[in-house]
């Protein structure tokens, strides 16, 4: 083989490799890379803390505090009263964890779905006092902040869920977590420190 067909070969194989590696690092970036800066999530506009009758408020305050306490003791021998307690036993009840593939249809499903959150999740701390809370009728409306804490770090949510008045008591229809990070982009390779690789 010639020196310049060897050449040849060498720079094929060099230029592929650095596709490879760029294809490589550009999927990573762009799906799997994000930034968390452990901190709660910025609200633009208007502050507000929804148009809630305060009496109404002041219920729904009480089963945040509950959905929150409850994720904050991680006791999963009194699950079972926990979930009767703040969930209609209904076919319709849906919670929606942070992660992909977290979709949680119906009583049984949510019950199992939150007794793993306990058993194998970080601490859950809500913010509640500072929730959003809209009504109108028996069903409600609630948007709010929190962090989970891991024993490494800790990632931002937002959680949101509506609520219906039944039997004059307000249960969770459905409950969404959400992770608030955000992709990383190149300028956040000057701060590695708040990278992280989803799962």
């Amino acid at each position: 083989m010639s020196s310049e067909t060897s050449g040849t070969i060498r720079r094929v194989i060099t230029a592929f490799a650095l596709f490879a590696v760029g294809f490589a690092a550009g999927w990573m970036a762009s799906n799997r890379v994000g930034v968390s800066s452990g901190e709660a999530e910025q609200v633009r506009g208007v502050a507000s803390h929804g148009d809630a009758p305060d009496a109404t408020r002041q219920e729904v305050l009480v089963r945040l505090r509950a959905l929150r306490d409850g994720y904050l003791k991680r006791d999963v021998n009194a699950i079972d009263g926990y979930m009767t307690d703040l969930f209609p036993n209904a076919d319709s009840v849906q919670v929606f964890g942070a992660d992909a593939n977290e979709w949680n249809r119906g009583f049984d499903a949510v019950s199992k779905f939150i007794r793993n959150d306990w058993a194998e999740w970080g601490s859950v701390i809500l913010s509640v006092d500072g929730a959003t809370i809209s009504a109108q009728g028996d069903t409600a409306w609630v948007a709010l902040n929190g962090r989970v804490e891991f024993s490494s770090n800790k990632r931002p949510i937002r959680v949101t869920a509506t609520l219906a008045r039944i039997n004059g008591k307000w249960m969770f229809e459905q409950v969404v977590f959400q992770w608030i990070d955000r992709r990383a982009g190149l300028k956040d390779l000057l701060h590695p420190e708040k990278l992280r690789v989803a799962h």
